[in-house]
């Protein structure tokens, strides 16, 4: 039995006895494991840690070794969506004064996407949310509780709906600001997929702080063994038996700072500009599309139960394991089966 496990951001104490994760995980959202004794002879297994993406990136690779064109994707991508590096798509559209930008094709697609599940999500997923993050200090790493007075002026610039994209022309209102950090990982994932599987990769796993990509079959000629963490520690909530998708976890516990006394995590409500007060301890998306299934879980745990359910109803391709404030695991029905319970956790219920 090979095990591979995949980090999620790192932590390590700041001020306010804060926790941030970037480079060695406090919680792992997700575990793959792989059993691959009788293939090892058969297929070569390549192993690699990059950065790339503010965060740490683990690649397993079988029958080929893409490791230099996946980094060189990665870090190409990230000169596109980073958020702080100059020059940058996004950095250009948050310092466009109100002007019209040219942007990648990669980037509008990303934009596009988000504007969809921004849509369809009843604007729980807002990618235009930046300039209330920046208040709490959650890119930057200066944490602060900012005043109400703060977030209600911030609020008033976050309006993903007055974005508008036009090709590959983008026009924001001025002020406003944009951060790709809930959908730019998923979408990565998806085009180092594509990527590896044009280098000639028959197998593998790609994890990117916690958005797990897996490719192809697994070597053993079944099917990739996702084992999902509990928040609170101890014993796995789940195994779940996929082939190749993405399956994206977010929840409050995966980074955060505490200021006196109380808990502030990163995930910002557009409505109310505070961290979300979610009915949900983490919240896992399993979806063909890594972009998708990215920026479902941020506004799923948003949202709520209620949220989910309406989502589940007109959308297909769509699986969710949802693990709640009372420690009970709720999923969609059709991914229900390929769940194992060998921890805390004995069953579930289905939506």
């Amino acid at each position: 039995m090979s095990k591979i496990s995949f980090l999620k951001g790192d932590g390590r104490i700041m001020k306010f006895k804060s926790q941030i994760k970037k480079i060695s995980a406090l919680f792992l959202a997700v575990t793959v494991l792989t059993s691959i004794a009788s293939c090892e002879g058969e297929q070569k297994k390549y192993e690699s840690e990059l950065y790339a993406m503010n965060t740490v990136i683990n690649l397993t690779c079988y029958g080929s070794d893409a490791t230099a064109q996946v980094s060189t994707e990665l870090n190409r991508l990230e000169s596109l969506f980073s958020v702080t590096r100059e020059n940058s798509d996004i950095w250009r559209i948050n310092s466009s004064q109100g002007c019209s930008i040219e942007i990648s094709d990669e980037t509008a697609e990303v934009l596009n996407i988000a504007e969809e599940i921004y849509n369809d999500t009843d604007t729980a997923f807002d990618p235009s949310i930046y300039p209330v993050v920046r208040l709490w200090g959650f890119t930057t790493d200066s944490f602060s509780v900012p005043s109400k007075a703060d977030i209600q002026n911030a609020l008033k610039l976050v309006d993903y709906s007055k974005v508008k994209i036009e090709g590959n022309t983008v026009t924001s209102p001025q002020g406003a600001m944009l951060d790709l950090g809930g959908i730019a990982k998923g979408y990565a994932g998806r085009i180092c997929r594509d990527l590896l599987k044009a280098n000639g990769v028959d197998a593998a796993v790609l994890s990117l702080g916690g958005n797990v990509q897996t490719v192809g079959k697994n070597p053993n000629g079944g099917k990739w063994k996702i084992a999902l963490r509990n928040p609170d520690g101890g014993q796995y909530l789940c195994n779940i038996l996929v082939d190749e998708c993405a399956v994206v976890t977010s929840g409050g516990y995966e980074r955060y700072f505490e200021s006196d006394g109380k808990r502030y995590h990163h995930i910002i409500d557009p409505a109310t500009g505070y961290p979300a007060d979610s009915e949900f301890k983490s919240v896992t998306v399993i979806a063909q599309d890594g972009a998708v299934a990215d920026a479902l879980s941020t506004a799923f745990y948003i949202g709520g139960l209620q949220l989910v359910k309406e989502y589940l109803s007109s959308h297909s391709g769509i699986e969710v394991i949802l693990y709640t404030n009372d420690n009970e695991l709720i999923v969609s029905k059709d991914i229900s089966s390929s769940l194992e319970f060998n921890g805390a956790i004995k069953e579930a219920q289905t939506i």
